[in-house]
């Protein structure tokens, strides 16, 4: 079933952090998904992991380049979705790292009639669980696109979210909005470190891009 997945994930400098998330993902995930890296203004380190995994992956894996920073968290998303030949679509943080079976088990939800996302038990890394706690997969109210897989047509961003956060949730409200499911899985979590990208922001301008987006979110969830 892999081979009907997009894999989408941008990458800012955290040369680290996506090797980590590529062996783990090249290790634990059965070959023929499509992967596409966004690569915005990376490091030479990060070039040149990411020229590695050209060689294994071949066509299976396509490089969006933007050779500065200045695009957000929706925007280019948004690119690497257009650049999708799949059925679905995974977005997944380049400070993730996966575990056998974390696509597969994913993928059994797409059985759930009416589903509209599927999102994951994440764990901190100190296997501290952040989102969806418990041991049993069902349906939740909220989920972010951390580890998100969608239908190729749903998957888009609203670009009005500039920067990071809620665009995620804005994402999930609008299909719940149509009577889908957003469908937590949680019998293979994977491990989050969380905040890679967004701690190299200014703490001042991360506050004021954080309370528009969350303000924009709630006027969304009131109309």
């Amino acid at each position: 079933m892999s081979q009907d997945v997009t894999i989408i994930i941008g990458t800012h400098r955290n040369f680290a952090l996506l090797r980590n998330c590529l062996r783990t993902l090249y290790a634990y995930t059965l070959a023929g998904y499509e992967l596409i890296i966004v690569d915005n203004a990376t490091d030479i380190p990060s070039k040149k992991l990411i020229a590695l995994y050209q060689r294994l992956l071949e066509k299976d894996l396509k490089v969006i380049i933007n050779p500065d920073n200045n695009k957000g968290f929706a925007e280019w998303n948004n690119q690497a979705v257009n650049q999708a030949n799949r059925k679905y679509v995974l977005f997944l943080n380049d400070d993730t790292v996966l575990v056998p079976e974390w696509l597969t088990s994913m993928l059994e939800l797409t059985k759930v009639e009416n589903w509209g996302a599927i999102s994951k038990k994440l764990l901190d890394r100190n296997g501290k669980e952040t989102w969806h706690k418990g041991k049993k997969s069902g349906e939740v109210d909220e989920a972010p696109a951390t580890c998100l897989l969608v239908k190729r047509e749903d998957a888009y961003f609203d670009e009005e979210f500039r920067g990071y956060y809620f665009e995620d949730l804005d994402l999930i409200l609008r299909l719940k909005r149509r009577g889908l499911k957003i469908i937590a899985e949680r019998t293979r979590p994977i491990y989050h470190i969380g905040a890679a990208s967004t701690q190299k922001i200014d703490p001042v301008q991360f506050s004021k891009m954080v309370s528009r987006n969350q303000g924009l979110y709630e006027l969304r969830r009131r109309e």
